[in-house]
């Protein structure tokens, strides 16, 4: 058996324990985690799926009106002649 096979045999070895599974048990309360990436887990089983893209507000969709200035009523008199 060559090196590479070894290895090859070993790390399936360890893929297929449970030590090293991807299935960690979730924790059950925040005293548990050790990382935030410990929540990740729980947050996907609790928290379902969106049933639709999440959109903006239609008040964001459209660019802002520019405002409207107003003449002064100084401006709209005839200079006196």
């Amino acid at each position: 058996m060559t090196t590479r096979t070894a290895r090859r045999r070993f790390l399936q070895f360890l893929a297929a324990s449970p030590l090293f599974s991807a299935e960690a048990p979730l924790i059950t309360s925040p005293a548990q985690a050790l990382n935030v990436r410990d929540f990740e887990a729980v947050a996907r089983k609790n928290i379902p799926p969106p049933t639709s893209p999440i959109s903006p507000p239609a008040s964001m969709t459209t660019a802002p009106s520019a405002p409207t200035l107003k003449p002064s009523p100084a401006s709209n008199s005839a200079p006196a002649a």
